[in-house]
């Protein structure tokens, strides 16, 4: 009797696998043509159904058994996860972009003898590796790169955000900001547009300690601006930085005479002191 209630117990178990997996089958193509269409509000409710049935499946992280079921329970999994990152870059949600990279970095390397690559490998790792760029996380860039093997990384994908790498630790600023125009995924497009804010911060800056003034002409090609309207919004933010016909004056910190700043009459006082203390010495 008990092993008849075991067996039932596992037919019922297997038969709910089986239902969340057709579910999540059916909800992953439809989330798969939301994200490739850039529909953000209406993937969200998709994948929030999506991800329910998946709390379903048992052959999940951390599961590592292979099992009859599990390649194809996996593969539905990425698929899911895949389309979530592209929700996230869809609605510039980047802690869901984070997030979602997190969930799908196990299916893209522990699980990847099992179920081979998907069409998006490269382009999601090199996504994540340009999420890590982008704010400034090197230690975790380089050591997700580490887990990517020698020949992948001459994949364009990778290639690219490696280059963006290099550029960013040589200072080699004008080819960060012109990266934008090579990029080889649109996906890449919005995370790009950041890195170029963070990147003519640092040119801003340099410049602004450089000279005490500089022609807008000169400061719209340094910076890669499009247009002088571009500029002309970067400088409005600056409360230092005004415009005095075709040039930009920087108005730095007043620096005060160094010659007023030392006590130069205590200093007097504080050294007769100490040669009438050593001639009673002496």
């Amino acid at each position: 009797r008990g092993k008849h209630r075991e067996r039932a117990d596992e037919g019922r178990a297997g038969a709910t696998a089986a239902t969340a997996s057709t579910m999540a089958d059916s909800l992953a193509k439809e989330l798969r043509k939301l994200a490739e269409a850039g529909k953000h509000e209406q993937g969200e409710g998709v994948l929030r159904k999506a991800k329910i049935a998946l709390t379903e499946l048992t052959a999940l992280p951390p599961s590592t058994l292979i099992t009859k079921s599990s390649k194809k329970e996996r593969t539905l999994a990425r698929d899911i996860y895949e389309s979530a990152v592209l929700l996230s870059v869809a609605g510039r949600d980047i802690s869901g972009l984070e997030r979602h990279l997190l969930l799908l970095r196990p299916f893209n390397f522990e699980y990847r003898n099992e179920l081979g690559d998907s069409a998006k490998r490269s382009e999601m790792i090199a996504l994540e590796l340009l999420t890590l760029l982008v704010d400034s996380r090197l230690a975790e860039f380089h050591s997700l790169l580490e887990l990517v093997p020698m020949k992948e990384r001459e994949n364009k994908f990778i290639t690219f955000v490696v280059e963006l790498e290099q550029f960013l630790m040589e200072g080699s600023y004008n080819k960060v900001l012109a990266a934008r125009k090579r990029t080889p995924s649109k996906t890449y497009s919005w995370l790009l547009e950041v890195l170029e804010d963070t990147v003519r911060e640092e040119i801003g800056t340099c410049i602004e300690a450089a000279y005490p003034s500089i022609a807008l002409t000169s400061a719209e090609k340094l910076m890669n601006f499009s247009s002088r309207k571009a500029l002309d919004d970067f400088i409005a933010m600056k409360d230092s930085w005004i415009i005095e016909g075709s040039s930009i004056r920087f108005k730095g910190e007043e620096v005060k005479d160094l010659a007023e700043q030392i006590p130069s009459h205590n200093l007097i006082k504080e050294n007769l002191t100490y040669a009438h203390e050593l001639e009673r010495i002496v």
